[in-house]
């Protein structure tokens, strides 16, 4: 299994590299006098560059040749932190003790830099997430003993407030209608005790009960101001249909489009500004995305606007690196794939990504994976990877933007499995320092769940 503490190199590749593979380091190789290897004007490498913000850790620092400048911190905003000074060969070696960076470090990126030089590198502060095991907060769906109640076959995280897309039976054998249920505590933001979230029950429905034409949900995805969802209209000549509703107290339709034969797995990045889904149109089944919300301006994946996948795959999008841009994690056939977001060329395949993501899944031993999402759970300011099969749960931990590692996985009791889809978001708003909580949905047992994030520094 790979260590949540393996060695990255921030920049400029390992120490090692850059005097072929000699022991040691080269007298003068810049030519000027000095002593030590030259990383140049602004090289710096950190080791790990992931850093936990309780501290109790010790860091490998080479800077090189710094003429005079010996003075090594961690900064972040006005905040530093010193953490030594530079050896004659321009390394370091430094310890930073258990909580010392607690009370003026934040969580998310922090800067490695020789003071009084252009040297820095990034490094990521982090918190290791401690969920409450097997014990989530339950709330049953309808009546998990009567097959004509309402079903969540989607959960999601947004404000605080927990949002469910429910299957329900209605008058017509096999075909199905749907409750979006918007859950809200029943004292606003409030916890029983510190584990268990208090809620209750819905607030509104999308679909009136006595519909004429039966709906069956075909995706939900979940922006930050609003949920665009996909259904299907018996008889229609364009039966997909896309509505957007606003994240408002009551969810009012702003928008309604024709779309597609079928659309599957939809999902969109927070931002609003990418949108992805399985396609079935003139009989073909694709991986498609867009920039609109009326999926009408292609992004494309690989070169192309469509790319053949099965219909069941699974999508999603995150923050994998520093440069603010959601990119597309595919999980078709136990693979995961990661598309990076390119600007100029839309989604490209990312080998080194998903090869990681998919050794990471190996040493979690998940396998028959039944749900995908993505969220910042150890608060590093870069997205992880969660994933279900059955009764457990994985997480796979971004690694500075580099790759992946197998963290923490939770097995949930069997009111709860198989999940059926999990979502990371902020829903205990005691603990403002928490980076994300853990919804389950278990559409089998017809009931939710929440895991609460209980790490604290």
């Amino acid at each position: 299994m790979t260590s949540r503490y393996q060695s990255l190199v921030a920049v400029g590749g390992l120490v090692t590299a850059l005097c072929g593979g000699c022991p040691g380091f080269p007298e003068d190789q810049g030519g000027d006098g000095g002593s030590g290897i030259d990383l140049g004007p602004a090289a710096i490498t950190v080791s790990p560059a992931r850093i936990p913000i309780t501290g109790d850790i010790s860091l490998s620092v080479t800077a090189g040749k710094a003429q005079g400048v010996t003075a090594v911190e961690l900064q972040q905003g006005n905040a530093k932190y010193k953490l030594g000074s530079l050896n004659p060969d321009g390394t370091l070696t430094a310890k930073i003790d258990k909580n010392a960076l607690s009370a003026a470090f934040n969580l998310g990126a922090a800067e490695v830099v020789l003071a009084g030089s252009t040297k820095k590198a990034t490094v990521r502060l982090f918190l290791e997430p401690v969920f409450n095991g097997a014990t989530a907060a339950k709330k049953d769906i309808g009546n998990p003993a009567d097959s004509k109640e309402p079903a969540p076959v989607w959960i999601g995280i947004s404000n605080k407030q927990i949002l469910t897309l429910n299957y329900q039976e209605r008058t017509v054998v096999g075909r199905f209608n749907q409750t979006l249920g918007e859950f809200v505590s029943t004292v606003a933001n409030t916890l029983i005790g510190s584990t268990s979230p208090r809620y209750s029950g819905y607030i509104n429905s999308v679909f009136p009960d006595n519909a004429v034409l039966p709906y069956t949900s075909t995706g939900v995805a979940l922006t930050n101001q609003a949920i665009l969802l996909a259904h299907y209209e018996y008889g229609a000549q364009m039966p997909t249909v896309l509505r957007t509703c606003a994240l408002t107290q009551i969810c009012t339709f702003i928008e309604s489009v024709a779309a597609f034969q079928n659309v599957s797995s939809l999902t969109a990045d927070k931002a609003g500004t990418a949108f992805a889904a399985i396609v079935k149109d003139t009989n073909k089944v694709e991986l498609r995305s867009f920039s609109d919300p009326k999926l009408t301006a292609p992004l494309n994946i690989d070169g192309i606007t469509a790319k053949a996948f099965p219909s069941d795959t699974l999508v999603s999008f995150g923050l994998l690196d520093s440069d603010n841009i959601a990119d597309l994690i595919v999980l078709s056939d136990g693979t995961l794939s990661v598309f990076v977001r390119k600007q100029s060329q839309g989604f490209v395949y990312d080998t080194t990504l998903s090869k990681a993501a998919g050794a990471a899944l190996s040493a979690g031993m998940l396998s028959n994976l039944s749900a995908l999402s993505t969220g910042d759970v150890d608060g590093d300011g870069l997205d992880d990877i969660v994933v279900a099969s059955g009764d457990k749960i994985g997480f796979l931990i971004n690694q500075h933007g580099t790759g992946f590692a197998m963290g923490l996985s939770i097995i949930v009791d069997g009111t709860l499995s198989p999940v059926s889809s999990v979502a990371l978001g902020k829903v205990n708003a005691t603990d403002s320092k928490a980076p994300s909580d853990l919804a389950i949905a278990s559409k089998s047992n017809k009931r939710i769940g929440v895991l609460l994030n209980a790490a604290t520094y």
